[in-house]
């Protein structure tokens, strides 16, 4: 089957925002204040996760007026690995409804400055790439027993990093296998690793506002700190290229530090519901 690998850049190494932009992370473009959701479990304002316009073939959500929002509780002790626990939240939202400029979160009701922000990448376009999974397996990727009969090579697709992060054809599990998810009528819709790809040289710490690493073939794996009055709220969590390679990865979010978040949505409303989580 066809799925859509994201093209990235850093935010912090863009001009500011000016319209509304599919990213990761970050400040929400227009988005409703009185939408923003809290936390179930804490009461804490969520932080954005990803903000992404109607975008086919490679994100079909319902038309082309509608944006997909995600959001997660930045508090590592919260359940956002449970899509019921009310941890993560995941809605659309029609353009028609954002106003101008990013949308601050509201202010959390303990006394500190805000939430803190994943790290904030662009999308800049997709990458149509095939799997070469039948669409007939689709029911053996939601069944336990299916999916063990599946080829070893079918069922480790995804441990690749750059391809954890992609939408369309089927969820690519993690090393815990199937992980849970809501019942039809909902169906995959995306997922996003917690290592995040990007071509290139990876830029310097201060450019980007976070640490970096190089991790060389020996092991001793170079740190690279960002200086204090470099470090910027929307940078990434922390960056790192294996030496000589033509390319680096990121860290935007917790996801149990190796994790996958993966994204469901009901089309049969209107406007379609989403609901998402994060499994190992």
């Amino acid at each position: 089957m066809k799925f859509y690998i994201p093209e990235l850049a850093v935010a912090t190494l863009l001009p500011p925002q000016q319209k509304l932009q599919p990213k990761f992370g970050g400040k929400p473009w227009g988005f409703p204040i009185q939408q923003w959701p809290g936390c179930r479990e804490c009461g804490t304002p969520m932080a954005l996760l990803a903000q992404l316009p109607h975008a086919p073939p490679a994100l079909v959500l319902g038309d082309e007026a509608d944006v997909l929002h995600l959001f997660q509780c930045p508090e590592g002790g919260c359940s956002s690995y449970d899509f019921q626990a009310g941890c993560t939240a995941g809605m659309i939202v029609k353009q028609a409804e954002l106003t101008q400029g990013l949308t601050e979160a509201p202010a959390p009701s303990e006394n500190r400055e805000g939430i803190a922000l994943n790290g904030e990448l662009w999308i800049t376009g997709w990458t149509e790439q095939e799997d070469g999974i039948a669409e007939s397996l689709t029911e053996a990727f939601f069944d336990w027993e299916q999916f063990d009969a599946l080829p070893e090579s079918i069922q480790s697709f995804g441990f690749e990093a750059c391809r954890r992060t992609k939408s369309g054809s089927v969820p690519l599990w993690g090393g815990n296998g199937i992980a849970q998810h809501p019942p039809a009528p909902f169906e995959f819709l995306m997922q996003v690793g917690t290592s995040l790809c990007l071509h290139g040289p990876m830029p310097a710490a201060d450019a980007m506002g976070c640490d970096t690493r190089i991790n060389h073939a020996q092991g001793d794996g170079g740190h690279l700190p960002v200086s204090g009055n470099a470090k910027k709220a929307n940078a990434p969590w922390f960056a790192q290229q294996d030496e000589g390679a033509d390319g680096f990865y990121v860290e935007i979010a917790n996801f149990g530090s190796d994790g996958t978040a993966y994204v469901f949505i009901d089309r049969s409303t209107s406007p379609p519901r989403i609901a998402w989580s994060w499994s190992r």
